[in-house]
């Protein structure tokens, strides 16, 4: 099979395209005409674009399915300032196709190299004093096994940070914001750092890495916060005389990142430090949302990014955040760029939160 030569962040409108993209949606929608019409999002490694098919609708849903990589032919048009495709043929890639396939090219990735963001991490993790905080941090950055899947997996299915590297990129955001909010509030530095490291440990067994980073079986019936408390007791337990009121404090933090009740929290926060996590990462997860918006806007000249459903409005961006936005993803505080309305179960749901 050719090597795909067409990605989704380049797209322009009136732009032909034939080539292979990954599937991350699929959905039979009514028109108002009464006539069904198809909903795709595309995907490969530079992003997403969603695709509509308006004839034979139901009929070439059927041969193909969440996850697949298919070929595509159509022409890039542009409605309300955001690129979509106008699909005229979608076809399954079979079986016998996909071992000269270089998967790399189709799920999306971190733009920093995920090396580089964990060397980061973990220099910022080892300026952590506390004796018995710096025990537990090196259960898990040691953990080769941990390590590798922390690299490579998504921090969420379509919200935000929602790639290869996403939850990487999102922690080391979260740890570098906490290092800078700790002195200005008198906090705590070791736990705030600590907790925004463990926060969302959970969604290495929440969300899949494969394409379309769907939740898994265990992900939609326990979630990520049940299952970071989970990871974070497994590891203290094999730790000698680790304070337990250390571990509740991490425990909090985990189960109450998420802010409210509403937002998927099983409890507000309580402490200062926690109340600190919560924030940074809304912020995060916020500004990361934002950012994507961006550069997925309907050309370089664009003002405008498309409309944000979490947010329910579009953002500016004339006002020199085009440069800001064409520059390589950082760590917060180093020039860092940073949908769907409710994700299904699993823990992405509510429109005040994006986590």
């Amino acid at each position: 099979m050719p090597a795909k030569k067409q990605f989704a962040a380049k797209l322009r409108e009136d732009q032909n395209i034939n080539d292979p993209f990954v599937v991350l949606h699929k959905q039979i929608s009514p028109s108002r005409a009464g006539r069904n019409y198809l909903r795709v999002t595309l995907g490969d490694k530079s992003g997403k674009i969603e695709a509509r098919v308006w004839e034979g609708a139901d009929e070439l849903a059927a041969r193909f399915n969440l996850g697949d990589l298919v070929y595509v032919t159509g022409v890039v048009t542009s409605y309300q300032g955001v690129l979509q495709l106008k699909a005229t043929y979608i076809e399954r890639i079979e079986e016998s196709e996909l071992a000269t396939i270089n998967w790399g090219d189709f799920l999306p990735a971190a733009q920093r190299p995920v090396g580089e963001m964990w060397a980061e991490l973990t220099a910022l993790l080892d300026t952590v004093e506390d004796g018995d905080l710096k025990r537990l941090i090196a259960l898990f950055t040691d953990d080769e096994e941990f390590a590798s899947r922390f690299k490579t997996a998504p921090a969420a299915k379509g919200m935000h940070h929602a790639y290869i590297g996403g939850l990487l990129e999102h922690t080391l955001s979260a740890v570098s914001l906490a290092d800078r909010i700790a002195p200005l509030y008198n906090l705590n530095r070791d736990i705030l750092v600590t907790g925004a490291f463990l926060h969302d440990i959970g969604k290495l067994d929440e969300l899949s890495s494969k394409a379309g980073f769907d939740y898994t079986t265990e992900g939609r019936l326990v979630g990520h916060i049940v299952q970071g408390v989970v990871m974070l007791r497994q590891k203290t337990a094999g730790l000698e005389n680790f304070p337990q009121e250390l571990l509740l404090h991490l425990e909090h933090m985990i189960v109450s990142h998420h802010g409210e009740l509403e937002w998927g929290a099983p409890k507000q926060p309580m402490t200062l430090e926690a109340l600190a996590l919560h924030s940074i990462d809304n912020m995060d997860a916020k500004m990361a949302a934002v950012d994507q918006a961006q550069r997925e806007k309907a050309g370089p000249l664009a003002d405008w990014t498309g409309f944000i459903r979490q947010f329910d409005r579009s953002f500016y961006t004339g006002f020199g955040s085009q440069e800001l936005s064409e520059q390589p993803q950082t760590s917060a505080g180093t020039n860092k760029s940073k949908k769907k309305n409710e994700e299904e179960s699993g823990g992405e749901s509510g429109q005040g939160m994006l986590f």
